[in-house]
């Protein structure tokens, strides 16, 4: 093996192979050109031969190797460098950070990675008596998680473990780059700052104003993000430019999904926004950041807590750029721009279970509104949508009732339109179906021909007709959906579009077919990253397979659905898996654990997300554990006070479903026996519907708590 370990001193053709030959002991002889000398010596032996730094001197080394290769194929050659030779028979290998310990790692979670390995095994070159333990474990996790893995940085934090505690170089982190700790050697390699600035150096003046502005992203963000925010003061997309920047190393681009999603490290983000701060453009960029972020949003109509799936935040850039940017808007007073960044970032933590974090937001913008303002009414609007999404219904209908009235006084027609759509879903999640079609037909109606957010409130209008039993108009809806999809061109509203179809031919006796458009919307959401319609399908797919009387494909499709409502739903979509997640297991004779699915969801629907519908199909299923386990009276007790609920809210069971339900009471009643037919069938006459569903909560605890 030959090798020359650095080329950071040389920069022209010469040098290069000067430097060559001299590595591998040959000279120049008279006539002769100094390639051809190198080729002869390293045909002698199978050779291998390693560049080491070739990034700054490309053009020289890739000739060379042209030239070399040309003469001895059989011999191999390594090149290490930021940016790849481009030269015929290349392969290239990216060499990634060093794998990074999870929060709160334990100490062998820490010895069997590769970056808190590499700290331990310098700090014990630097300091001999050093070990990792329980008490330091944080430091060193949180150490390398703030170095990026990057190797040369955790050797430069370990060099200070001579004069500190661990805790004391993670507090000294505030200022990444200033990190050194080498007086002698490569002066590239004393301070991290020192490392940044030599690849920065080698870019062009336009791929490092690229390079500054793309730092201002927190997380992942799109090819459309980084042209959109990279763009120059003429607008004009940095295409080019970007390209250079990932085959220089400067940023990740990660291309196995969809589209090609791009990432910076936090180090080389510090490093771009301390170019920025220095030639005064950092604001300028942040606010350019912070409107891309806020029209994205709006082409998804996601300008506050909406119904929209939430995982759609993320189609181009990140949660946490949504968190930069409002924070920027609201110290910086842009709080004309803090309504269309804050309202995804509140619905995000809202479907992902993180109400308290949505409601500190809330309030964070709520004292920057100037009142009367539509600013104001949309910050409202975000926090009558958090009330509703956290269970909190009756105060969450009146302030949308007293939005409505107030988005009419300002002629914001569509924004009224808004508020009526979501007073419409609380009286739906109440059980008042009448009164939410009503609401939900007007919200709708209200709507432009061209405007998604109207045919998804057509999507909401055609399940509860449904749920009254008016196939035809849940069917006509669908068609309204499956006219707009194929105009808008719009997944989501594909999806809409299939999903009311496959729920209209369940309520039409169509099972299979159901389970086939049903399939088709799963997939197509689960591709979109639609929570909404993924979680909807989940539940009805369960509900299908157990009519056909295939429990364990039910049981797999509500499990799926309980867990994506813990990573990503909002709140209530767990209860409602579990309801049904307890229907399978009563199927398949599990009657402990179905009691312990159905007890856990119905205390979850009673407590802080109540849903009528759900409750009521869960005391009807404890009815039919009742009876399994011989108890007839509160079988009869159960259902009658579940099918008495679903009456009196005008529910309407697909056939399917209602036939199973009437044979189970009538089951329960013949049980009984004709001594206690006089039992009353009208709950109201021995106490109100949360009566018999806390009764019913309590018998299902004793059962799962039981024997078996």
């Amino acid at each position: 093996m030959s090798g020359l370990s650095d080329f950071s001193t040389l920069g022209d053709s010469t040098g290069v192979t000067a430097a060559v030959a001299n590595a591998l002991g040959v000279k120049d002889e008279a006539g002769v050109p100094l390639e051809s000398v190198i080729a002869a010596a390293l045909r002698l032996e199978p050779s291998l031969l390693l560049f080491d730094n070739c990034e700054h001197v490309l053009d020289a080394v890739s000739s060379l190797v042209v030239e070399l290769l040309e003469a001895v194929p059989e011999l191999s050659i390594v090149c290490t460098s930021r940016r790849s030779l481009a030269v015929d028979g290349e392969s290239v290998f990216e060499v990634a950070p060093l794998g990074l310990p999870p929060v709160g790692a334990d100490v062998d979670e820490l010895r069997a990675t590769a970056s808190s390995r590499l700290f331990s095994e310098r700090t014990v070159a630097v300091s001999p008596g050093f070990e990792l333990t329980i008490e330091n474990a944080a430091d060193v996790a949180a150490l390398c998680r703030r170095l990026d893995g990057i190797p040369l940085a955790i050797e430069l934090a370990a060099s200070k473990l001579r004069a500190m505690t661990t805790g004391e170089v993670v507090e000294s982190l505030g200022d990444r780059l200033s990190l050194g700790g080498r007086q002698h050697g490569v002066a590239r390699h004393r301070t991290l700052r020192d490392t940044m600035q030599w690849s920065y150096d080698l870019l062009d003046e336009a791929e490092q104003r690229l390079f500054d502005r793309l730092s201002v992203f927190a997380g992942r963000f799109s090819r459309e993000a980084a042209l959109a925010v990279g763009a120059d003061r003429d607008g004009v997309p940095p295409s080019v430019e970007l390209a250079a920047l990932v085959d220089a190393s400067m940023i990740v681009a990660d291309v196995s999904g969809r589209a090609t999603k791009y990432r910076m490290l936090a180090t080389l983000r510090d490093f771009g926004v301390f170019n920025l701060r220095e030639v005064g453009d950092l604001e300028n960029v942040r606010r350019a950041h912070a409107e891309y972020l806020v029209a994205d949003a709006e082409d998804m109509v996601l300008p506050y807590a909406s119904f929209q799936p939430s995982k759609r935040v993320e189609r181009n850039v990140s949660v946490e750029d949504f968190r930069a940017a409002a924070d920027w808007a609201l110290q910086a007073g842009r709080t004309e721009l803090a309504p269309g960044l804050v309202g995804p970032l509140i619905n995000h933590h809202v479907f992902s279970g993180r109400v308290d974090e949505a409601a500190h937001w809330v309030d964070r913008v709520n004292q920057f509104a100037v009142e009367g303002s539509f600013e104001e009414w949309r910050l409202q609007m975000t926090a009558a949508t958090v009330n509703y999404l956290s269970g909190r219904s009756e105060a969450a209908e009146a302030a949308f009732r007293s939005l409505i009235v107030s988005a009419a006084r300002m002629g914001e027609v569509a924004a009224s339109a808004d508020a009526l759509q979501y007073a419409g879903h609380v009286r739906w999640r109440l059980g008042d179906l009448r009164g939410a079609r009503d609401d939900m037909a007007a919200a709708a109606e209200a709507a432009l021909d061209s405007d998604w957010s109207g045919h998804a409130r057509r999507e909401v209008l055609a399940q509860i007709e449904l749920q009254l039993g008016n196939i035809a108009a849940a069917e006509q809806q669908a068609d309204i959906l499956a006219t707009f999809a194929d105009r808008a061109h719009a997944p989501v509203a594909t999806a809409a579009s299939l999903h009311i179809r496959g729920w209209v031919a369940y309520h039409r006796g169509k099972p299979e077919e159901s389970i086939r458009l049903l399939e088709k919307c799963r997939d197509l959401a689960i591709g979109e990253g639609d929570i909404l319609h993924h979680l909807h399908v989940r539940l009805e797919l369960a509900r299908v397979f157990t009519v056909l009387g295939l429990p364990d494909q039910a049981l797999a499709q509500a499990k799926v659905a309980y867990d994506s409502a813990l990573v990503g739903g909002p709140g209530g979509y767990d209860a409602q898996s579990m309801i049904l997640i307890g229907r399978a297991q009563l199927d398949l004779g599990d009657f402990s654990r179905a009691a312990r699915s159905l007890m856990d969801g119905l205390e979850i629907l009673r407590d802080r997300h109540p849903s009528v519908e759900y409750m009521a199909r869960g005391l009807r299923f404890a009815g039919w554990i009742a009876l399994a386990d011989g108890r007839s009276d509160l079988a009869v007790r159960f259902q009658t006070a579940a099918e008495a609920e679903i009456q009196r809210i005008g529910f309407v069971d697909p056939p399917a479903e209602a036939a199973q339900a009437a044979n189970a009471l009538t089951e329960a009643r013949q049980s009984l026996g004709d001594a206690k037919q006089d039992t009353p069938t009208n709950p109201a006459e021995h106490g109100p519907f949360a009566t018999v569903l806390n009764e019913a909560v309590d018998y299902l605890h004793d059962i799962a708590e039981g024997p078996g």
